[in-house]
């Protein structure tokens, strides 16, 4: 049995389960079933019964993360965010503590081991939400970054801030422009995003830079007519258009980085002038985005607020 994933509805949506049959691969007793006849198993919307698990470098956690702090939920739905690579997936480990003190695990691959429909060779990605109550303590309920961004948005309501904008919107005009433009964003921009980074074939590498310069100039003139991607507001497409942008500018800051780093450590400098060597000549180098002004704009306004970007994750990106 696959580890579950299950969508969230609010309670005004659904109705508790009693003595039903439970969604096959999901031992929790109070999840819901959906008020009509037919549908899907949901999760209910709890203050501080879930944990959001991400990695610092993944814009698909990223945009969750993103989501969380601009709803104001981050009373409501508790963090864990893994800031390195490790042989066994994404670690927990910082300097002040060996492991995640909340899901008691070291890795993201460890935390899939220990859920019962897991098997070896199934994807052990993030993001992920895991349930923390009671019994059911760290299994993971929720695993599809789109999904999980949808319900901050729409299940969560009720638990927003006053202020949270509608990333969502009901009219249908405006929800279907969302949804054209944000798998026009995932085709153009995250797929080859991921090309760049993992393949060994150099014309696919090329040809994957081609499609992302192609889409910051399909982007630069989008932002020309409205100040977001979509309309005058901050829809989730602003989430999710961010997001790869802070992939794109962390990836070059990371090669200038470790570039300045290793020459400043043949020279002789010890790892922590080392280190402040490569943080200077990233903000030497100037902005990742400025051949469009107006994208460099729009990236740099999100990027000094802290509700789109942590001061932690910045660190981690040297951004």
């Amino acid at each position: 049995m696959p580890v579950p994933h299950l969508r969230f509805a609010p309670s005004s949506e659904t109705t508790p389960q009693t003595g039903e049959p439970q969604a096959e691969g999901v031992q929790h007793d109070d999840i819901f079933l959906a008020a009509h006849e037919g549908a899907e198993p949901t999760l209910p919307v709890q203050a501080g019964r879930y944990r959001l698990v991400t990695y610092v470098g993944c814009p698909w956690c990223r945009r969750a993360e993103i989501a969380r702090r601009l709803l104001g939920l981050t009373e409501a739905l508790e963090l864990s965010r893994a800031y390195k690579g490790s042989d066994d997936g994404f670690c927990f480990e910082t300097h002040d503590q060996a492991f995640d003190q909340d899901l008691r695990v070291r890795t993201t691959r460890e935390l899939y081991r220990r859920q019962p429909g897991w098997e070896p060779g199934e994807s052990t990605s993030v993001p992920v939400i895991v349930d923390q109550q009671g019994h059911f303590r760290g299994q993971i309920v929720s695993r599809q970054s789109g999904d999980i961004l949808e319900d901050l948005a729409n299940a969560w309501k009720e638990l927003h801030a006053a202020d949270a904008p509608d990333l969502y919107p009901q009219d249908p005009e405006v929800r279907a422009e969302i949804d054209k433009f944000d798998e026009w964003v995932d085709e153009n921009l995250y797929h080859p995003n991921g090309t760049m980074l993992h393949s060994d074939d150099q014309e696919e590498i090329t040809a994957a830079q081609t499609k992302v310069v192609t889409a910051l100039n399909q982007l630069e003139g989008r932002l020309v007519a409205n100040g977001w991607m979509i309309d005058s507001q901050v829809r989730g497409s602003d989430v999710r258009v961010f997001a790869i942008l802070v992939s794109l500018a962390a990836s070059r800051a990371k090669q200038i980085f470790k570039a300045a780093r290793d020459s400043a450590l043949e020279k002789g400098l010890n790892s922590e002038d080392a280190a402040r060597a490569g943080s200077l000549a990233v903000r030497e180098s100037g902005s990742a985005f400025a051949d469009w002004p107006h994208l460099d704009g729009y990236f740099k306004r999100l990027l000094d607020n802290p509700v789109w970007l942590s001061a932690e994750e910045r660190s981690a990106l040297h951004l």
